[in-house]
């Protein structure tokens, strides 16, 4: 696990801090906006935590070299309203009405896919931690709907825009769920790869990769 640190008194260019995250992980966080040699050389003599976020299909051999390792790969499914093919349910619905301290118990265990639950190098509560925080976030933005089933909470999205950027659902239910409140002219979700048949999402271009992760750190 990461420990320890050494303020720094100057980032390299390239290189922005993320401080959003650092009350559950206790260590200073950053992410890499330049990958090129000089800055990941600099990088690796500094103690933090470091995310890179590149193209699945570019090299990464210049990552390896410095140590970096892979956690994840985001894809975006999309669809336009005029392709979607909607499915009604009496049964569904979202209300802005919900508990929170409800919804955030959600987040326990539900994002094990994720890049910060994979990284052998934090913590796995820290990590549940770091999403029941952003979902509190997110509520006092008014950026959060519950996802109601039978009349009891199922889970709920929490979104930016016309873009979902934080959801938790009952398996058994998540399909009906989405498509019974599906609203926006071109919904966007992001997915872990790990979840799902690339080849044939790609194939049906229902779904594009975006970006693959790469972390590094030490305290």
């Amino acid at each position: 696990m990461l420990s320890g640190e050494r303020h720094l008194m100057e980032l390299p260019d390239g290189v922005e801090k993320v401080p959003w995250d650092r009350n559950e992980f206790g260590v200073s966080l950053y992410e890499i906006l330049s990958v090129t040699v000089p800055v990941l050389e600099e990088v690796v003599r500094m103690p933090g935590h470091y995310t890179v976020k590149v193209d699945p299909l570019s090299s990464k051999e210049i990552l390896h070299d410095n140590g970096f390792y892979y956690c994840d790969t985001l894809v975006e499914p999309y669809c336009s309203r005029e392709r979607f093919v909607f499915y009604h349910d009496d049964a569904a619905d979202v209300t802005s009405h919900y508990s929170l301290d409800m919804l955030a118990a959600m987040c326990e265990g539900a994002f094990t896919y994720g890049r910060f639950h994979r990284d052998f190098n934090l913590d796995r509560r820290s990590s549940d931690l770091r999403y029941i925080n952003w979902l509190r976030e997110l509520d006092r933005a008014g950026h959060v709907l519950a996802l109601i089933y039978g009349g009891e909470a199922a889970g709920f999205l929490a979104f930016s825009s016309n873009r979902l950027v934080l959801h938790a659902v009952d398996k058994s239910i998540a399909a009906r769920v989405w498509q019974s409140i599906y609203g926006a002219r071109r919904a966007k979700r992001c997915l872990r790869a790990a979840m799902m048949n690339l080849s044939v999402l790609c194939r049906q271009r229902t779904s594009r990769l975006l970006i693959s992760t790469y972390h590094w750190g030490f305290g």
